[in-house]
């Protein structure tokens, strides 16, 4: 064989094998208190994977999955995002916590690289970012919907108290809620205290003698889950009465293994849960076999990989710009409906459903 001939053998050799699989980068929290999170969703994703890799694969090539850790921190998640940028996949999915999605989206940005995330603070999306797509709604949408519900039931002489954990997630929900009562001037809802817990905290003894001082009747969390969780089972046995409120980082079955019975009617807020759907039921029985973690992130990363791998098919490409256009132009057949994005990034027509806690699980209220 001649030597120009063996070398273009060798270059479409290598050409194909580099070809023959198709690398996602997902980052979310797999340490510290968030992990049972990113565990959810690696459960989920690795489940979407393995049943499209059964099937071909997306353009004929194999799909990958790469974890990153960014223990829902914001730092850590810089660190994340540049490590990903330096050997680009073609997207990324991620992150969970809003922290590290502010921190780590203007480094996919620069590098052109189609993210989707899970973050709902709002100011995501107000950064005009073309490549990033949020798989969720918002809390400007999800903040108020709570706030109302709340005040609807209010009486002259209840109390309301407002937390948050200083983190960009909670201090933006919060912030919101509070906005909200405070504009509700017909219902005169009484906005009593406003304060902040910290990330890891586990004593809220002094927080909750407060409630009790105050006459606190009704609390909105804008905790995640541990700290959520420890507040709630804390206040209860140390006999606290009132009523607890919070939003989507509760709605995983651990929240109700740190609070236990005393999340009994805890009511927040959340996206929608497929999971009594058929394929939801189809995903939940495949993933209790194997004893996998399951939580509503799982649903959401199973959703995000059908988006990725349908922007991809229809792109007819790899390329970044390609994938881009595709998400911001198409309409995509996924686990939670079919599911499309504006002009910002966020979600068309994404509504916020209220839950409420009963016997170690969330239903919807009726």
């Amino acid at each position: 064989m001649k030597k120009s001939a063996l070398a273009l053998l060798f270059a479409f050799l290598f050409a194909s094998s580099a070809h023959a699989e198709l690398r996602i980068a997902m980052a979310f929290p797999l340490s510290g208190g968030e992990a049972v999170q990113g565990e959810e969703i690696r459960t989920g994703a690795n489940l979407a994977v393995e049943e499209m890799n059964a099937k071909g694969g997306i353009l004929g090539q194999k799909i990958i999955l790469d974890y990153h850790d960014d223990a829902c921190n914001a730092t850590q998640a810089t660190s994340v995002a540049n490590k990903i940028v330096s050997n680009p996949p073609v997207a990324v999915i991620g992150h969970l916590c809003s922290s590290a999605t502010l921190a780590a989206a203007p480094i996919y940005g620069e590098a052109n690289l189609p993210e989707i995330t899970f973050s709902s603070n709002t100011t995501i999306t107000e950064k005009n970012y073309k490549h990033l797509f949020r798989l969720i709604g918002r809390d400007d949408n999800q903040a108020p919907m709570l706030a109302g519900y709340v005040a609807k039931d209010l009486k002259p002489t209840d109390k309301v108290a407002v937390l948050d954990d200083k983190t960009s997630w909670g201090a933006g929900f919060a912030q919101t809620a509070e906005e909200t009562f405070r504009s509700m001037n017909s219902k005169m809802v009484n906005v009593a205290m406003r304060d902040s817990v910290n990330v890891g905290q586990k004593d809220y003894s002094s927080l909750i003698t407060k409630f009790k001082q105050d006459g606190i009747t009704h609390v909105v969390l804008g905790l995640l889950h541990v700290e959520a969780g420890l507040l709630v089972r804390q206040a209860r046995e140390q006999g606290y009465k009132g009523q607890f409120f919070g939003g989507d980082p509760i709605q995983t079955p651990e929240f109700w293994k740190i609070a236990g019975s005393a999340a009994e009617g805890f009511e927040q807020t959340g996206p929608f849960d497929p999971q009594d759907t058929d394929k939801g039921k189809a995903i939940v029985a495949a993933l209790k076999k194997d004893n996998h973690s399951i939580g509503i992130y799982t649903f959401y990363a199973y959703a995000g990989i059908q988006t990725i791998a349908q922007a991809i098919a229809k792109a007819g490409s790899t390329k970044s710009d390609a994938i881009i256009e595709a998400l911001r132009s198409g309409t995509f057949d996924t686990l939670l409906g079919n599911v499309s994005f504006d002009a910002k990034g966020d979600l068309k027509d994404f509504k916020y459903q209220l839950f409420i806690w009963h016997n170690g699980k969330y239903g919807l209220v009726k």
